[in-house]
């Protein structure tokens, strides 16, 4: 159980900092227009 819940854990960081790139790619292609 604890190691599922450790793997759920990466899993939601890469998605989180997935997510966190492209909004950020996005705001920059909303500043550069």
């Amino acid at each position: 159980l604890y190691r599922s819940q450790e793997e759920v854990q990466k899993a939601t960081d890469q998605f989180i900092s997935q997510v966190d790139e492209l909004c950020a790619a996005k705001e920059k292609e909303i500043l550069e227009i």
